[in-house]
């Protein structure tokens, strides 16, 4: 609501001696149509103040039926309809892992024994699945079950430590959707990577590196010291993305990280949309629509995160 605007016209209106006309039109409720049949300035300027009223009133119906769809939204019985169905979405998922460990296991053991590093939290038939030599663990194989001993590339879900994340707590309620209620799995990389080496990747400036004590590292490239190892920042638009996608990498090994490419080349297109932006504006550009896009990491850069993790042993 404009009230500024409205406090800085009634402000004008009161030095042209026109204010008390305006305040005599509200309190006898004359009709905006009344007002702009008559043609003298006064008259003008008191049917432009109530067209302002008007809008003002329009906004607050607006403001009230936001109101009333959020205290719908939050209401206990909604919060409860959605906990239900996520329990029965994991639920689910549970089951589907269990059937998928009961068919594969004995072939991915094989797999392990063969393979040179392990890949965490990984997609189902992406680029560390089709390798040989990685030991792949993806949602249906649950990563949060891992033991082994081998190098680790790990990208755990990030969703629950992005900026966002207080945003969507706050707009649904939901206790699933606390920030940093991420069931374990970020600590779960972490330690693997402390403990057998590797790398772990995050979206640049989550709350996870601080949660862990882990130390922000410096924007313009290079590695720090950082809790056991080192981390640093590097853009994924460098390595073929189609959005910057800055990512803090964590590294922990018996040697130092070997030094990656710090260039940024820009990105063409974002992952976050900005309705605000205009097209005319010089850092206006495309919104990337497709999910699985924006979610998987250029080839070059896994490449890259592979042969990190090599190299800590």
């Amino acid at each position: 609501m404009n009230y500024s605007l409205r406090k800085l016209i009634r402000e004008e209106l009161h030095m042209q001696g026109l204010l008390d006309q305006v305040d005599a039109y509200e309190e006898n409720d004359i009709e905006e149509n009344d007002i702009e049949e008559e043609i003298s300035d006064k008259d003008r300027h008191a049917a432009a103040y109530l067209k302002l009223a008007n809008y003002e009133e329009q906004e607050d119906s607006k403001e009230s039926l936001r109101l009333a769809k959020e205290k719908e939204r939050l209401s206990p019985e909604n919060i409860k309809k959605r906990e239900l169905k996520y329990m029965q979405k994991q639920a689910k998922l549970k089951q589907m892992q269990v059937e998928w460990q009961a068919k594969n296991t004995s072939k991915v053991n094989k797999r392990a024994e063969r393979a040179e590093i392990s890949a965490l939290f990984v997609q189902e038939n992406g680029a560390y699945d089709k390798s040989a030599k990685i030991d792949a663990w993806h949602v249906l194989r649950d990563a949060t079950k891992f033991e082994g001993n081998l190098p680790i590339v790990a990208h755990p879900p990030c969703q629950r430590w992005s900026k966002l994340a207080p945003t969507y707590y706050k707009v649904w309620g939901n206790n699933y959707l606390k920030p940093g209620n991420d069931e374990g799995t970020f600590k779960i990389a972490l330690d693997a990577v402390n403990k057998n080496g590797g790398v772990l990747e995050h979206p640049a400036y989550v709350t996870s590196w601080p949660k862990f004590g882990l130390t922000k590292p410096p924007k313009d490239g290079g590695w720090i010291e950082s809790g056991e190892g080192w981390t640093c920042l590097v853009w994924q638009s460098t390595y073929g993305h189609k959005a910057n996608k800055p990512t803090w990498l964590y590294y922990k090994g018996n040697k130092p990280p070997f030094d990656l490419n710090w260039e940024h080349v820009r990105g063409s297109h974002v992952v976050t949309r900005n309705s605000n932006m205009k097209k005319d504006n010089p850092k206006w550009r495309p919104y990337l629509k497709s999910q699985a896009e924006r979610d998987a990491s250029p080839l070059a850069f896994k490449r890259i995160l592979i042969k990190l993790a090599k190299h800590s042993r």
